[in-house]
């Protein structure tokens, strides 16, 4: 089912691969997309407005740091088939990660698309972690689910459900450890929330304290809400002037 291995793929798996593939056609993860890179490779994104996509910053430069697009967004893709395609036209991430090497709290990025597949498929909110959230990821960990375009899933969409954030770090990033692997980078993390599914992170990189330096167990780092929920309200604030303009 699955795509060939990229050389530098790492999966990270804690105890064993509990991903599974999802059902596409409903909310939240019709909202969920393949992102078809311009080099061919492939990332994850997720509607959060009418024409914005949260996705990773890493997937939308090339190696030397300049931007690249991605070249199209299929959402809800499973087995053949999507609950919607556009076109990216353009991309906008923090200046901030390349000045910090892409490393941590910067590694998010928003989208535009050329269609309005939010209003027709539903875009999902962002969420900050609240102050007795946070208390419960000390505690025993905070429940989320998580989905993304896997490499070894090809162009179905896999998740794990009932993972745990285990950290939440002063540079607007999580350890987590939902099960992931190359193709994941910019899928969301999910809590269920009393108003519905939000997103609270975008997936990142695999955290090896031993090559970062740190004092903290190894596990897979996602950029929290902290970092993007500012720039996703202007986004939409951005979309909505734009549709009264048009009326």
């Amino acid at each position: 089912m699955g795509r060939l291995r990229p050389a530098e793929a790492m999966d990270h798996f804690f105890g064993r691969d509990d991903r599974y593939l999802v059902d596409t056609t409903v909310l939240p993860f019709r909202a969920v997309g393949l992102l078809t890179l311009a080099d061919g490779g492939g990332c994850t994104g997720t509607l959060v407005g009418r024409r914005t996509v949260l996705t990773a910053a890493h997937c939308v430069l090339d190696e030397e740091g300049h931007l690249a697009l991605p070249q199209i967004f299929e959402a809800g893709l499973q087995q053949g088939r999507r609950q919607g395609k556009a076109r990216v036209v353009a991309a906008t991430f923090p200046p901030d990660y390349l000045k910090s090497e892409g490393e941590e709290g910067f590694d998010w990025a928003l989208v535009t698309i050329d269609r309005d597949l939010g209003v027709v498929l539903g875009a999902l909110p962002v969420h900050v972690l609240t102050a007795e959230e946070i208390a419960q990821v000390r505690r025993t960990g905070l429940v989320v689910d998580q989905a993304g375009y896997s490499w070894d899933t090809g162009e179905n969409l896999s998740g794990h459900r009932a993972c745990r954030v285990t950290m939440v770090r002063p540079d607007h990033s999580i350890l987590h450890e939902c099960d992931t692997t190359r193709g994941d980078s910019g899928s969301p993390l999910l809590l269920q929330t009393d108003a519905g599914w939000a997103i609270i992170a975008v997936e990142s990189q695999f955290f090896d304290p031993e090559t970062k330096g740190g004092a903290f167990a190894g596990g897979t780092l996602a950029v929290d809400s902290r970092a993007f929920a500012q720039a996703v309200a202007d986004a939409l604030a951005a979309e909505g002037a734009a549709e009264e303009g048009a009326e």
